[in-house]
């Protein structure tokens, strides 16, 4: 190793002149200087100032409008404990020194750059250090936790024995780790070791080296760092929630204007130098502090689910600056803010990288410059797994298909594994002429055959799932379809009807009767039931319900000569789909039937009883056709009685069954006239939904009712409300135009059905209301009322607006405030369902908390995993913080709804979480979504676990949270609940909650062979039973109030959960509460299945509810429950609790001013002092709304 040392006569000059001459340096000529000579070497002349540092002494930051670019080290995330040298891993963020500038690997020298010498302290050389000069300031942001700081330290030679400095090590500015004393230049190399772990546990994590003078001035102060290094250092593996502030690079960064900060905004040049993270007022613990133009890129290795951050200009810059934030994931932009300035508060980003290996954080200027960008990315973090992630199983919905030519059909693919996988698949089929597949998963049938469309994951590319379709020609039927009317030969047809008047089915005819017992055998035996037919020849009635033939002539029927051998009906078709109708009934008043209609198999009336006012069903189903012959048969009834068919074409979308029933009578003035669906494409269009599409009619005036006709937000259903009572016995006709389409552009079969009413209801209850038009409320799409802690009215909207209004003493309000925060967080329109008030806010310190999903405008399909829980917060709710993120969302209207906070329970938030489907299988109307873990359930969200939001929950493609891991902040409380959209806590301790049945025409999941793990895992043990069979296009479902406990089961079927059973299953022969007679008799319910506290029917909708309990004099209402009914009724219906259950034993409707409301009512509110109600009504098809307020007259 060589050795340097000045000569002893050299040194003795130097020390002597400096005495001689005390503050004024000594130097030999300038000609002919000296290289040994310390005081010829380094001039030190009175009032120069040598300091140097890496940042400009200009006061303009800015200068000519360019930025500082910087570069950072890279560093490879690893969990092994590794050794960094701060002049090989690392680069510093700042630097200054007092005589030129720090030199790398070399002595400081003169104060030229680049100058230096070997490093050497007393004789000892080094070939790695930094060599500096009193007063000197090296400042490193270390990239993970390091156990250890050690470096040799000493004033170099090549000053001989002059220099006196002090060296210190800092943990930033704030706390001295480490002081050396005095060291002089006549003094050997010093060891240092020291330890980089806080008091409290936390490691270092912005080191700070500084050589001071020892108070005699800096003049020869060469300090040298040699060999510095930390040892241990940790880089954290990504594993579970990891901030990228506590993560290394994978590339070297870029900065625009000094290095990027950790944890706090970028500040001016200097590294450290940064002030918390603030945005918009809030101030941010975590995150990334940059300025652009900036480039961060982290490695997630594939782990890794979802990356969320906060992004924003930081305040320290005031209203200036304006730049851009992108997210990329292995090249693909997944996330682009537009511009957003200083004045902007901070937007949400919550992105998948689910199977992506590196994720780019990128900051650009706009056409202004990068002045002022100063940019955060608060609370970066990934959510990752240490599970390698893998793919078992890819599943395509529906798995089998019958389209007819040009027909289109939405394929989904449920792709299942651990860990971060990316859920990604490629669609191919496997003849292009019969059919193609959009990179989407639509298919679009072309010419008849069959074809394999396959789903193949991106990920692991040997996992794959598919469909089988079958395409066949488009059918041929006569114009206005096949119509069949079963009738005595001698009675005249109905026009534009085919007499079927009981003959054996005979192929030269293509239709008629054959035995019930030979269906399905492969062997069709014909069979005349001719004297079965009957024509019952009443005045007033239809002519096609007037005629029957019986299916099932009872046996015990000795006054009959009819044929009592149980028939079925066929008619020769060409294979494809069809839409099929049937009636059912007797207009005489005999009432022996239970009638059953099976259609293909498929069960279209279940065991229908008739009675003296509704003695018809009418049913229509699509049927697929596979053998040549439709089939009807009568299997499950008795004496079943036919009136007549038709058959039209199956592609187009259709009315199921309609309420009131046709040939009804004795019908309550006040009914609403609902209609089940058939769409074998997707959702009516709205704008097709017009008054003269959709009519009811006065059959004795040929005058339009005024009505209000709507679907439901899922596009499923149609409710026609009447605006006034109907008039007394009168009858009136019911019709569907084919002017109603669905959002494919396929027309509706028309319908046409009539009914009568029967005598005039009138109201009930001992109080009454008065709607008062609220003219400060504009006209907005209002979801959700609540009375704040400063006794005013909040309203909250589709788009995401909250509206604040002052309450008058009248019950009316003021014009109000517009809060834009949600939106403005969120970088456009979101939905806000759930609006609670934290029960710690107060009138001056508000904390409102909101459920918020993807805003749907009925055209585009919202995403998945798009709900939140988000706090709001100060004067004006200004402040947005993300909670919980990940919540599941379908693809209409069911999604994250109302929350609530349980009375002493400050830190439990519950929430209702809707279904992906409906009625648990994927299906065409919900977009072949499948259920996620947290679909279809009642949510506790404990927020004293949410430490560091957001929490990211989302539980499959990719996503790795689990609410049956030990300490989960986000649990199922109770499952089943199909689509609720509120709740109540009643004072009697029970939990209520309305929820909405499905529409006619969903799937339930049947039990697989095997049973999946989660059958293994359910928290209640091992799954025992029931076995169910898949159901397909499966009857309406009611609507129900469930009293909610913990653990229960309330209906809706989730195979994520092995939750198979819809409802109650069909345990008995008999009615049972619940049942779902497709199921087959014997099929038990769910063993966690509570049954219902109350029965609203078909399509209620009942949505909002409260309990009444104001200082307000309204007795008779007191600790009832008021429940909102959005379709069937428009109105408000009063449940009273009681009996050993606390289930409903009453129930109140009519009562003025809970009746009638237009738009529909959607929830409602209480101002506690005064018993004044709130409404808020919304349009469901132009989203126009209004607010109502209800007082007591």
């Amino acid at each position: 190793m060589v050795q340097r040392k000045p000569s002893t006569s050299t040194l003795r000059l130097g020390l002597a002149c400096a005495l001689a001459l005390g503050v004024v340096a000594c130097s030999t000529p300038q000609s002919h200087p000296d290289a040994n000579d310390p005081v010829a070497a380094y001039p030190y002349l009175p009032g120069v100032d040598y300091s140097w540092a890496d940042v400009p002494k200009t006061a303009d930051p800015y200068p000519g409008g360019q930025g500082y670019p910087w570069h950072g080290l890279a560093l490879s995330a690893t969990s092994t404990p590794t050794d960094l040298g701060l002049t090989t891993d690392l680069k510093w963020d700042s630097a200054s020194s007092g005589y030129g500038p720090v030199e790398l690997n070399k002595s400081n020298n003169t104060k030229a750059g680049g100058d230096g010498q070997t490093l050497t302290i007393g004789g000892q050389t080094y070939a790695l250090g930094l060599g500096a000069h009193a007063n000197s300031d090296i400042r490193y942001t270390l990239p993970g936790d390091c156990a250890t700081f050690t470096a040799t330290v000493g004033v170099d030679d090549e000053v001989g024995n002059l220099g006196s400095v002090v060296f210190q090590v800092w943990d930033g500015t704030t706390t001295k780790l480490y002081d050396s004393g005095v060291l002089r230049g006549s003094d050997g190399p010093k060891e240092i070791t020291v330890p980089l772990t806080r008091s409290d546990g936390t490691a270092v994590r912005n080191l700070r080296l500084v050589v001071t003078d020892a108070g005699d001035g800096i003049s020869y102060d060469h300090a040298d760092w040699a060999i510095p290094k930390v040892l241990s250092c940790t880089v954290p593996q990504a594993s579970g929630d990891k901030f990228l502030s506590d993560l290394p690079t994978a590339t070297p960064p870029v900065n625009g204007y000094g290095p990027y900060e950790l944890d706090t905004s970028n500040g001016e040049r200097l590294g450290g130098d940064g002030r918390p993270l603030t945005i918009g007022g809030t101030t941010y613990r975590k995150g990334l502090g940059v300025h652009a133009a900036s480039e961060l890129v982290y490695d997630l290795g594939g782990n890794c689910s979802t990356f969320t951050a906060e992004v924003g200009v930081d305040d320290e810059v005031g209203d200036r600056g304006s730049v851009v934030f992108q997210v990329f994931a292995d090249g693909t932009e997944l996330f682009n803010s537009g511009v957003r300035t200083g004045k902007d508060p901070a937007l949400a980003v919550n992105q998948s990288v689910a199977g992506k290996k590196q994720l780019k954080l990128v900051v650009s200027g706009t056409a202004d410059g990068i002045s002022y960008d100063h940019a955060d990315w608060a609370n970066a973090k990934i959510s990752c797994s240490v599970i390698q992630p893998t793919v078992s199983s890819v599943t395509v919905n529906p798995a089998t298909l019958n389209m007819s030519v040009n027909g289109t059909q939405q394929l989904t693919a449920e792709v299942k594994g651990s860990g971060a996988f990316d859920p990604g698949v490629t669609w191919t089929t496997s003849d292009a002429t019969v059919a193609t597949v959009s990179s989407s998963g639509l298919v679009t049938a072309l010419a008849p055959g069959s074809v394999t469309v396959t789903a193949t994951s991106n990920f692991d590319p040997s996992k794959s799932g598919s469909s089988q379709i079958t395409v066949t020609s488009a059918p041929t039927l006569p114009d206005g379809g096949v119509l069949i009317n079963f009738q005595p030969a001698s009675s005249a047809a109905p026009a534009g009807y085919t007499k079927d008047t009981g003959a054996a089915y005979d192929a030269s005819r293509g239709f008629g009767w054959i035995r019930e017992d030979s269906v399905g055998t492969g062997s069709s035996v014909p069979l005349d039931i001719t004297p079965n037919t009957r024509d019952r020849a009443l005045v007033g009635v239809d002519a096609r319900l007037n005629t029957l033939i019986h299916m099932q002539l009872p046996a015990s029927n000795t006054t009959s000569t009819g044929v009592k051998i149980p028939a079925a009906w066929e008619y020769a078709l060409p294979n494809g789909i069809y839409t099929v109708t049937v009636a059912v009934g007797d207009a005489s008043n005999v009432y022996d039937s239970a009638h059953q209609i099976n259609i293909e198999g498929q069960l279209a009336i279940p065991r229908f009883t008739p009675t003296a006012t509704k003695k018809f069903v009418t049913t229509t189903l699509r049927a697929n056709v596979t053998d040549g012959r439709l089939t009807i048969d009568a299997r499950g009834g008795s004496n079943t009685k036919i009136d007549y068919v038709t058959i039209q074409p199956g592609n187009r979308p259709s009315a199921r069954s309609i309420s009131p029933q046709d040939g009804q009578t004795m019908v309550s003035t006040t009914t609403p006239i609902t209609v089940d669906l058939n769409l074998p494409n997707s959702a009516i269009d709205d704008n097709t939904f017009t008054p003269s599409a959709v009519r009811l009619i006065d059959a004795g005036t040929n005058v339009a009712v005024s009505a209000l006709c709507e679907t439901s937000g899922g596009g499923d259903v149609i409710v026609c409300q009447p605006n006034q009572p109907l008039q007394a016995n009168t009858k009136y006709i019911f019709e569907i135009t084919d002017g109603v389409k669905d959002t494919s552009g396929a027309a509706f079969l028309p319908v046409r059905t009539s009914f009568v009413t029967g005598a005039s209801g009138s109201s009930t209850g001992d109080v009454a209301f008065e709607q008062v038009a609220l003219s400060n409320a504009p006209t907005m799409s209002y979801t959700s009322v609540e009375i704040g802690p400063d006794g005013k009215l909040y309203a909250a909207t589709l788009s995401g607006e909250i509206l604040r209004f002052g309450i008058l003493p009248d019950g009316t309000v003021t014009p109000p405030e517009v809060i834009k925060s949600v939106q403005q967080a969120n970088g456009g329109p979101r939905t806000i369902i759930g609006l609670k008030f934290d029960p710690a806010s107060t009138a001056d310190n508000l904390v409102l908390w909101i459920s918020n999903n993807a805003f749907w405008d009925g055209r585009t399909t919202p995403p998945d995993w798009s709900g939140k829980i988000t706090r709001l917060s100060g004067p004006n709710l200004e402040k947005v913080q993300d909670y919980v993120v990940g919540l599941p969302r379908s693809n209409q209207d069911h999604m994250t709804n109302s929350i609530s906070f349980r009375p002493g329970e400050p830190n439990a938030l519950y929430v209702l979480q809707g279904s992906n489907s409906a009625m648990g299988a994927p299906d065409t109307a919900w977009g072949n979504r499948p259920e996620r873990l947290l679909n279809a359930a009642l949510l506790r969200v404990d927020l004293s676990k949410i430490t560091t939001p957001p929490l990211d929950v989302k539980t499959a493609e990719g996503g790795l949270y689990n609410p049956y891991a030990p300490g989960a902040p986000v649990t199922i409380y109770a499952s089943g609940i199909r689509n609720a959209y509120d709740m109540v806590w009643h004072t009697n301790g029970q939990l209520y909650v309305p929820t909405n049945g499905s529409a006619a025409g969903g799937n339930t999941p049947g039990t697989p062979t095997p049973l999946p793990d989660s059958c293994r895992t359910r928290p209640d043990g091992a799954y025992t039973g029931p076995v169910v069979p898949a159901l397909s296009s499966v009857g309406v479902q009611h609507d129900f109030l469930f009293r909610v406990t913990p653990g229960g089961y309330y209906g809706h079927p989730n195979p994520q959960r092995c939750e198979w059973v819809l409802n109650g299953g069909n345990p008995t022969a008999n009615v049972d509460p619940g049942e779902v007679p497709e199921y087959p008799v014997g099929t038990l319910p769910d063993r966690n299945w509570k049954g219902f506290a109350y029965d609203f029917g078909e399509h209620a909708s009942a949505n909002g509810v409260i309990e009444e309990y104001s200082s307000a004099p309204i007795t008779s209402l007191k600790n009832t429950l008021l429940v909102v009914r959005y379709s069937a009724g428009k109105d408000i219906i009063v449940l009273t609790p009681g009996g050993p259950n606390q289930d409903i034993v009453k129930a109140q409707t009519g009562i003025v001013g809970l009746t009638n409301f237009n738009p529909s009512p959607l929830d409602l509110t209480e101002d506690r002092t005064n018993g004044h109600l709130y409404v808020a009504q919304l349009d469901q098809r132009t989203g126009a709304g209004k607010l109502t307020l209800l007082r007591l007259k």
